[in-house]
């Protein structure tokens, strides 16, 4: 209804109205309509004498105010077994309040298997944890009944013996959904200590949220999946636990329009993103001459590559240590070979071709030694197939300048040189070659540039050979001298067999990963002994997620008829693991 202002006419002015149609006499007057105000179409018009006194004019009539139709209040109540990281990753709307009485919330962030029958799902979120041990586990995998039934208390799986360790929040977690832990089934650490305790009684298991790994940590298959490969699927990984954003039906409509429509601007679909993830696969000495390149000539260019090569195209970025150049006029291979100068035809670059090649490093001490034209022509067929290079190059500025890139939004820089030679080996300023090490002194202030770039180095060198599990204390003092610069990664591509590792500060370093493609069956010492490991090999899968290096995996392979590598068997495997192990201080 709309208010009508009233004025209040005084008397006198009445009196005189009365004189004026006294005047008038007994004629009809005729009648003046006035529109009505906009405001007041829905009213009749107001007839009026034709002599109407002139009066105050009245005060305008004010628009009427449109009420709205109430709206329910966005009241937000979040079930206290979320973790923070999930409560972290709700982007509310403006408006939205906070509640700790679910009887006052129309939004609801709960576990999805706490299903209402009043409220709406507006997203789900699968919150992916990993199952882990410290880096020199010898367990690489267990089934989601292990974890299960060590929730329980019950002996299962390998690892039976000994609780769990994880946070108060994961175990919160995992109560909703699973119920309450047994007694003495857990041992909780806070989330800064959780990695270090984990250490300090090895052997040890736990459960972490997949963005608290780090390289430390050993990621655990779970039902044969990890989620730190490219093939992990989100939707049947057990390890898992889902939450919900409800609403009520009255808050529905609202909330979605709040999102633009968009429920996951709400809440991600995960804390995985494999938009943020990249994989890069690492392997040792390359080198497709002798027996190797016998057998290529002979059983077909892939032949070696053939057992391993899902693993190395399984890789967003596979690396691969080239030590020799191609030629053109390489003759065939000679299994027999007794001199130490290399070549491989340029056929074989087929093979670098079916491992999904993309990195070329360039610092091995053959690599010129079929001369600059033969060094060239490897570098014109490795970017004809838009392959990157780094360690080498056509002179000395190209052989030393780091090689940048970007994938899935971590910036990764790889640098690398040879330290062992040969002087002819080495890049000049106007000729081929690997990038001469020199004092390191211009690789360190390389590192520590790309780092304050905001770059992850990764560091690799061609360092003085040896057959020896263990690193040289000048070895250890170089490879720790570029984790100082910043490296989070420094490999060395120079052994022939597999070396120990070590985490230094924030880097992880491998002193030696081994042949790749070569043919060292068996190597003999001055003395006649056999030295041991020339079969053994690593191939390091390192992985990065959101602008960090966050896990290795390594991968281990056996070298069977001169030529082809092949995964290890279990029992190969855990003692060659031990062995290297044990080499590392990690016993």
């Amino acid at each position: 209804m709309i208010n009508k202002r009233v004025k209040i006419i005084p008397f006198s002015v009445i009196l005189l109205i009365g004189l004026l149609f006294g005047l008038a006499g007994c004629a009809s007057p005729a009648a003046e309509t006035i529109a009505p105000q906009a405001t007041l179409a829905a009213t009749q018009p107001i007839s009026m004498p034709e002599f109407t006194p002139t009066l105050p004019a009245p005060s305008p009539t004010p628009a009427p105010t449109a009420t709205a139709t109430p709206k329910p209040d966005l009241v937000l109540w979040i079930d206290p077994s979320i973790p923070t990281d999930v409560r972290q990753a709700l982007a509310l709307p403006d408006g939205v309040e906070m509640t700790d009485d679910v009887t006052k919330a129309s939004l609801f962030l709960s576990p999805a298997t706490s299903d209402q029958a009043d409220r709406i799902t507006v997203q789900t979120t699968r919150w992916v944890f990993a199952a882990a041990a410290p880096f020199p586990d010898l367990v690489d995998g267990i089934s989601i009944n292990d974890i299960q039934s060590a929730w329980r208390g019950e002996k299962s799986g390998p690892y039976w013996a000994t609780p769990l360790r994880m946070t108060d929040e994961t175990q919160k977690a995992f109560s909703a959904i699973w119920g309450q832990s047994a007694e003495g089934a857990v041992l909780l650490s806070g989330e800064n200590q959780l990695l270090d305790d984990a250490w300090a009684s090895r052997p040890a298991w736990a459960i972490v949220p997949f963005t608290s790994l780090a390289p430390r940590w050993k990621v655990l298959k779970v039902d044969e999946q990890s989620p730190i490969h490219n093939t992990f699927d989100l939707s049947t990984y057990p390890l898992a636990i889902d939450y919900a954003l409800q609403a009520s039906p009255q808050a529905y409509q609202e909330i979605l329009a709040a999102a633009g429509g968009d429920p996951a601007s709400l809440l991600p679909v995960s804390n995985r993103d494999p938009q943020k993830l990249t994989v890069l696969e690492m392997s040792g000495v390359t080198a497709l001459v002798r027996a190797t390149a016998y057998r290529m000539d002979n059983k077909g260019v892939l032949y070696p590559g053939e057992a391993v090569r899902d693993w190395l195209r399984g890789a967003d970025l596979t690396h691969i240590s080239n030590e020799i150049a191609f030629a053109a006029n390489c003759p065939r291979g000679d299994a027999n070979q007794q001199n130490v100068t290399f070549c491989s035809a340029t056929s074989y670059i087929q093979l670098l071709e079916d491992m999904d090649a993309n990195i070329i490093e360039l610092t091995g001490n053959h690599y010129m030694d079929w001369g600059p034209e033969a060094a060239s022509l490897t570098v014109q067929m490795y970017e004809e197939r838009g392959w990157k290079m780094f360690g080498g190059g056509l002179d000395l500025a190209k052989s030393r300048t780091p090689l940048t890139l970007e994938h899935n939004g971590n910036r990764l820089a790889f640098i690398g040189c040879n330290s062992f030679g040969p002087d002819f080996a080495w890049a000049k300023e106007n000729l081929p070659g690997s990038a001469p090490c020199s004092d390191f002194n211009w690789m360190y202030d390389a590192v520590k540039s790309l780092r304050d770039q905001g770059y992850l180095p990764i560091v690799t060198f061609q360092y003085q050979e040896d057959y020896t599990v263990k690193p040289t204390g000048q070895m250890k003092t170089d490879f720790r001298r570029m984790v100082d610069a910043g490296a989070v990664i420094v490999s060395g591509s120079q052994s022939h067999v597999p070396k120990a590792m070590e985490f230094y500060s924030d880097g992880f370093i491998h002193f030696g990963l081994g042949n790749l493609f070569f043919d060292q069956m068996e190597v003999y010492d001055d003395a006649g002994n056999l030295l041991e490991g020339t079969r053994d090999e690593f191939i390091d899968m390192h992985v990065f997620y959101n602008g960090q290096h966050i896990s290795t995996e390594l991968l281990t392979a056996k070298l069977e008829d001169y030529a082809r590598p092949r995964p290890m068997r279990n029992d190969e495997r855990l003692n060659f693991l031990t062995r290297i192990f044990e080499g590392s201080g990690w016993k």
